[in-house]
């Protein structure tokens, strides 16, 4: 602000000194030529803080993405990855068990919904299978035990 200040001020005194040193009567065109520059220079000398402002916000806001520091990016990094992968794995195993209840117990695909959980290491923690429509009549406990053996872990089937 105090920058300002003085800038204003500054200007206003050049450009009085210069319209003084004018002669009275002739330089019409000067005259107004000046007080153009005068009227640009105080835009400049009031529009320089806002400007600042803006530069400073904008770094301001890309602070953020830059500041981070290799370890962190690489962390955040390989949560991504294997979010991808226990998300990727989760698809083809429960595509996989579908299959198996189809070939096993003629269950067809719209008749059972199996979904898989994962530990935080990404290791199978439990499978639950749904049936539904005709795939009712399996019994489940044998369709649990089956695919529990060939998993490795819980299943629930209901």
């Amino acid at each position: 602000m105090k920058v300002m200040i003085i800038g204003l001020f500054g200007v206003s005194l050049a450009a009085t000194l210069s319209e003084l040193l004018l002669v009275r009567g002739e330089g019409q065109g000067i005259r107004q030529a000046l007080r153009l520059l005068t009227s640009l220079a105080v835009l400049l000398v009031v529009a320089e803080p806002l400007i600042g402002f803006l530069r400073s916000d904008r770094e301001l806001a890309l602070e953020g993405l830059a500041g981070e520091s290799e370890p962190a990016l690489q962390e955040r990094y390989q949560a991504v990855f294997e979010d991808a992968v226990t998300a990727g794995s989760e698809v083809l195993l429960t595509d996989g068990i579908g299959e198996f209840l189809t070939a096993e117990y003629g269950i067809a695909a719209e008749d059972a919904t199996v979904r898989a959980v994962f530990d935080g290491e990404g290791g199978l923690q439990t499978v639950y299978v749904r049936l539904s429509g005709s795939a009712l009549l399996q019994n489940p406990d044998e369709i649990s035990d089956a695919l529990a053996e060939r998993l490795g872990c819980t299943v629930e089937v209901r």
